[in-house]
């Protein structure tokens, strides 16, 4: 029902070439890398076994609010500018999300180790 209604409310388009299980599936698996990536890392933090190194996240890492409106800003950004590319054509559209969600895989896979 949720996502029904937000699939409305951003004017979806069932017949949207570019949005297709593809982009859908990498789109997924970018959020899902990024929350776990934040989670492992706050709780890490929290145990004292590791720090923060990204000195742009650094100082909102603890602050749930703060390090979540950034990292959706950034996520938001990446995939429209990716949908984007898909919907023209280009055949790169899915590198950036890739290489998002690779990196988060792998960060979220170090901080739960420590």
């Amino acid at each position: 029902m949720a996502l029904v209604l937000a699939a409305q409310l951003v004017g979806f388009n069932p017949h949207d070439k570019a949005l297709d299980k593809k982009f859908i599936l990498l789109s997924v698996a970018t959020v899902v890398a990024t929350v776990v990536d934040v989670e492992a890392t706050r709780g890490c933090i929290a145990r004292g076994t590791c720090r923060e190194r990204n000195y742009l996240m650094g100082p909102l890492i603890m602050d749930r609010k703060k390090i979540y409106a950034a990292q959706t800003l950034a996520v938001v950004c990446l995939l429209f500018v990716s949908y984007k590319f898909k919907e023209r054509g280009r055949k790169e559209w899915w590198i950036a999300p890739t290489v998002l969600t690779t990196g988060h895989g792998v960060l979220a896979g170090i901080a739960i180790r420590f």
